[in-house]
């Protein structure tokens, strides 16, 4: 006699699934962008050995600092400081090898590998000290706001009060800030001297005062959060630029993939309910042993609910898990554009005679 199959419960092997995928999602949606980022840094790498090997230093430069932008790395960072040494950045190529020497350093305890990388960047980088100088800037009292410059760059609060490397020659230190007198002085570096530069910042007794900028006229305000112009509009000619966002399609596109996870998941839920309803059916029935024959066609529905349920769960897990990791790594980036400026036309007032007497008054005008 034939005897029918037991039912078996869907929900069981649909949570060990989800279990399973779940873990599967989780995890690469956390390794996606890095190993994303292996790949290109390992590409712009690349590129670099070979502009290097063939001499093109500039080059190897941009695609080395591209790629340790991509995924940080001594090895690259040593071949960023080669580069500028060969480009006769001698200074900055010195910062770069003792950047490129302390980071293999705290590598090279758990990595090997390393080692040969450090004692490079500490050999190469002590063969250049004696080419370059030192420059101290010591800060006295800083107002809030102060920005110093070496030269064309700036110098960062952190560099406050520190000798930094500096190539030899002559250079412009500038400082500034909000109500002081401005400081400018120009220094010269001698290869393998320090030269200390002291500055301090003074109020300025003619700084214009809150209440006399508000009287001047050219001066630019806000009105209604926005920036409005001087009267007479902008004197300088530089158009206003305004940060605008730009791009952002993968993240549009992972709302997308997303939502269809949402809907594999809803479908889940519904044909996992019906696979439960009738398993408990058959439950019920069969609660002395395996099914009887006239039972089957019910135990295959049943199955048949459970495979679409257990599919559904795992296809809605992982567009799920795509569309977040490409919500988090596709967004707009933000970037300056000059604002577009109209110039306001004067209102005025018309008004026109309708036929049967009277006539209609308005105002018309770009605001």
């Amino acid at each position: 006699m034939h005897v029918t199959r037991r039912p078996v419960a869907p929900f069981s092997r649909a949570i060990l699934l989800a279990i399973m995928v779940s873990t599967v999602v989780a995890k690469s949606g956390v390794s996606i962008a890095q190993v994303s980022n292996e790949g290109q840094a390992q590409t712009r790498f690349q590129r670099g050995r070979d502009l290097f090997i063939a001499r093109d230093f500039a080059g190897a430069l941009v695609e080395f600092r591209a790629a340790n932008q991509l995924l940080a790395s001594p090895n690259t960072r040593l071949y960023v400081a080669r580069c500028l040494r060969e480009t006769g950045q001698v200074a900055e190529a010195l910062v770069e090898f003792r950047r490129a020497a302390a980071e293999a350093s705290d590598r090279a305890g758990s990595d090997p590998r390393y080692v040969s990388t450090r004692d490079a960047a500490r050999t190469e980088g002590g063969a250049l000290e004696p080419r370059v100088g030192q420059i101290h800037v010591r800060v006295i009292r800083a107002p809030a706001g102060t920005t110093i410059r070496i030269g064309d760059r700036p110098l960062a609060d952190a560099a406050w009060n520190l000798p930094m490397p500096h190539d030899p020659g002559s250079v412009e230190v500038s400082a500034s800030a909000t109500g002081h007198i401005a400081f400018r002085r120009t220094v010269t570096i001698e290869a393998g001297r320090t030269t200390d530069v002291q500055v301090e910042l003074p109020v300025d007794p003619n700084a214009p005062t809150a209440a006399t900028d508000g009287a001047n006229p050219n001066a630019s305000s806000t009105v209604n959060g926005a920036d409005a112009e001087p009267a007479g509009g902008r004197s300088s000619g530089t158009p206003r630029m305004v940060r605008v966002a730009e791009g952002g399609g993968v993240r549009w596109a992972g709302v997308v993939v997303s939502a269809l996870g949402l809907g594999g998941l809803v479908t889940f839920g519904y044909f996992g309910s019906l696979a439960q309803n009738r398993y408990t059916d058959l439950q019920t029935a069969c609660v002395l042993g395996p099914c009887i024959p006239e039972l089957q066609s019910q135990v295959d529905e049943g199955e048949r609910y459970g495979t679409i349920a257990n599919v559904t769960l795992v296809v809605g897990i992982v567009a799920v898990g795509a569309g977040i990791t490409m919500i988090a790594a596709g967004g707009p980036v933000s970037v300056e554009r000059a604002a577009a400026h109209r110039r306001s036309a004067p209102a005025s007032v018309w008004a026109s005679a309708v036929r049967g007497g009277g006539s209609l008054l308005g105002v018309r005008g770009e605001f």
